[in-house]
């Protein structure tokens, strides 16, 4: 809503410069996707799709589960989501997009 633009804008400036990544938050949520993860699997539908895009996509990227693997997923830690974010999340990598009752200046200041 336009009279939360302010508010709405500190909130994602907050995130994009100030990501913590707290590592007491980190283990949890990484069992939640092992959780999706085993869904995924204990789902016929699911994991059929999983394999069906294995098949057809081969070794490209596509053919890769966006959940990742148990593997994978257990073995993050803080320092790797910190390594990610000085690697990816800086203000020439993104673009921001807002619509709606707001000028450009407006964004731009936060």
């Amino acid at each position: 809503p336009t009279e939360e633009k302010e508010r709405g804008l500190k909130v994602l400036s907050q995130q994009m410069r100030k990501a913590l990544f707290l590592q007491d938050r980190i283990n949890p949520e990484m069992q939640n996707i092992i959780q999706e993860i085993n869904r995924a699997n204990d789902n016929p539908a699911a994991f059929i799709d999983l394999k069906a895009e294995e098949f057809l996509y081969g070794n490209h990227p596509l053919a890769k589960s966006v959940l990742g693997t148990r593997e994978a997923v257990s073995s993050f830690g803080q320092s790797d989501f910190l390594e990610w974010r000085d690697k990816f999340y800086h203000s020439s990598n993104f673009t921001f997009v807002a619509v709606g009752n707001i000028y450009p200046v407006e964004a731009r200041d936060f």
